[in-house]
């Protein structure tokens, strides 16, 4: 290829060309092997399928596909490798992880060390991140890009670690305390939301990235056969499409399994920091939550200096443009007549500062998928407030007279650890041809026993500590499954980018925020085995039917996901002559 053809893309950092290659070769060579298995496997075929496209007539086919981002091999840039895009994004993931680690563990101590204050700070910063993945998010990403808007949320989340450290240092119960509590939970879950909405975006740009050099790698000797190849038909063609999005999709799976892994163990560490340094360092809480503090801030001035952006091939309108016409185009008896109302928005309405900022809720109105799945987006946020509120507030301090709340650090800490694993072991599994709907579901029976155990149970000093490492551990297994493969199917199934990732925030961040007050207000009249009397507040809470709102969800997940995912299949399928080309292949 003439390589004054390539793209020139703006580097942000240091890295360029793998100049930092060394920090993490022994970890890339293990992440590329699963991804090899299936380059492997596409090569043999790639010769002849990329050959119809020099003769193939447009017109022959009418095609609904969601197109991948262009792939062809004259696009490599310059000075960029596989191998360097994944190093970028492991030092990505290794300094956003330490970041939010520093976030949530502030987050699992809330209840416990600040009492119904902290109940309530987390009420508030659940609420400003809903409201702020669904409306502004998209807007900020799309005005300053996806990598300018994760520095700041970053920069945000030290906000609200900071807010701890106010709150230790002044007296307990004071205005000061209980204000910089509520504010920075306030300010926190605004950076929070398009912090992660943010960051899917560029986990899938980062994707569609390494995709792209990976089939040029792949595709750079068939390049000479396609001027040969004489003829081709429509099913070969869509074929090549086939070919070409698997890229995609493997290359997704790939960079979630490395992010989930990397941020889920890391947490592990953040989570056994407070009681490592409470019992054997005996630190006060105010040096626990500074150290926090220190970390956040760490983290946010390496990821400006040592992190570089990505960019891609299509923009913006461009890009919303093609999904519009492409994902869409059903026939009238498709799908129940469950189309899309995007192309009602003309390319200028696509520039404007409104639908910018509400492209978030206009995908959740409109497209038919996003509905489906609401439930498996929930169910996490559900599980993870019983977690907080009422496992980590109320069980610990029963079963184990956890009083000091130190078991907290190393109890969740397994939910990180087990859903790193897991993270790794679905990563691996997926990339020998386990589908993902399989792990979702598997995600979803998990939550659904974090429930459960405590339905069939529900005498809290029948609980013991190999119990609890069994709730803890299924929430790190349903965890693992969010962080990974519910995202990458996100990055899959759904073009336009930032709304998709916007309405996972939206969705989870609404449902927690609801199941935080419902944790706090579902009273009951006599104490028994499911009237609960909360040590924070004194008064008796109804924790049944918290519990069987998680096991209704988790089934729901599971139909949610099925049906999105028949729509999407749906989509795929181009027609010809008034036939779905699936139907003429079959």
């Amino acid at each position: 290829d003439d390589p004054s053809a390539s793209t020139t893309r703006r580097m942000n950092g240091p890295i360029n060309g793998g100049s930092n290659d060394a920090i993490i070769s022994p970890l890339l060579s293990k992440t590329e092997l699963n991804y090899s298995g299936n380059e492997n496997q596409n090569e043999n075929n790639n010769n002849h399928l990329h050959a119809l496209t020099s003769t193939a007539d447009p017109n022959d086919v009418q095609d609904n596909t969601t197109h991948p981002p262009s792939l062809s091999p004259t696009s490599q840039p310059q000075n960029k490798t596989s191998r360097s895009i994944l190093t970028n994004f492991i030092l990505f993931s290794i300094l956003f992880s330490a970041n939010h680690g520093a976030v949530v563990s502030c987050i699992s101590l809330a209840s416990a060390r600040l009492g119904d204050i902290g109940t309530t700070q987390n009420s508030v910063l659940y609420l400003s991140y809903t409201f702020s993945a669904l409306f502004g998010s998209t807007l900020v990403i799309k005005s300053i890009g996806a990598y300018n808007s994760i520095v700041i949320g970053m920069l945000i989340y030290c906000i609200y670690v900071l807010s701890y450290v106010v709150a230790a240092v002044v007296p307990p119960a004071s205005i000061v305390s209980s204000v910089s509590i509520i504010a920075g939970g306030f300010i926190g879950g605004i950076g929070g939301g398009f912090l992660w909405t943010a960051q899917g975006t560029y986990f899938a740009r980062i994707s569609e990235e390494y995709a792209k050099l990976k089939l040029h790698q792949s595709t750079s000797i068939a390049s000479e056969a396609m001027s040969a190849s004489g003829s081709g038909t429509e099913t070969e063609t869509y074929r090549l499409q086939s070919e070409e999005k698997s890229y995609i999709k493997d290359a997704t799976a790939l960079c979630a399994g490395i992010f989930a892994s990397i941020y889920l163990l890391e947490e592990v560490v953040l989570r056994l920091f407070s009681s490592f340094v409470l019992e054997v360092l005996n630190w006060t809480w105010e040096g626990v939550f500074t150290g926090y503090a220190s970390i956040a801030v760490l983290s946010t001035i390496l990821m400006r200096l040592i992190v570089n952006d990505v960019h891609t091939e299509q923009k913006g309108g461009q890009q919303q443009q093609l999904q519009v016409q492409n994902e869409h185009d059903f026939n009238e008896n498709d799908v129940d007549r469950e189309e899309s109302d995007l192309q009602s928005f003309t390319q200028p309405q696509k520039e404007s500062t409104f639908y910018k900022a509400t492209i978030t809720f206009q995908m959740l109105l409109n497209d038919p998928k996003m509905k489906y799945m609401i439930p498996i987006n929930a169910v996490f946020g559900l599980c993870s407030v019983f977690i907080i509120t009422f496992v980590n507030g109320e069980v610990l301090r029963i079963s184990l007279n956890d009083d000091k709340s130190v078991y907290i650090g190393v109890l969740s800490s397994i939910t990180s650890a087990t859903a790193g694993i897991m993270s790794i072991v679905f990563g691996i599994i997926s990339s020998r041809g386990v589908p993902n709907g399989l792990i979702l579901v598997i995600g979803c029976l998990s939550f659904f026993m974090v429930a459960f155990l405590f339905i069939i149970i529900p005498d809290l000093e029948q609980w013991n500590l190999v119990l609890l490492i069994f709730v803890y551990a299924f929430q790190g297994i349903g965890r693992s499954t969010f962080e990974g493969a519910l995202k990458a199917e996100f990055a899959v199934v759904f073009t336009e980018k930032e709304g998709a990732f916007g309405n996972v925030i939206f969705q989870n961040g609404s449902v927690t925020t609801i199941g935080f007050f419902l944790a706090s207000h579902l009273y009951c009249k006599t104490e028994s085995a499911y009237c609960i009397k909360y040590y924070a507040d004194g008064l008796l809470h109804n924790v049944l039917i918290f519990e069987i709102l998680i096991v209704l969800c988790a089934f729901l997940a599971i139909l949610g996901y099925w049906r999105a995912k028949w729509i999407y299949k749906r989509e795929q399928e181009p027609i010809v002559g008034g036939r779905r080309i699936e139907d003429i292949v079959l």
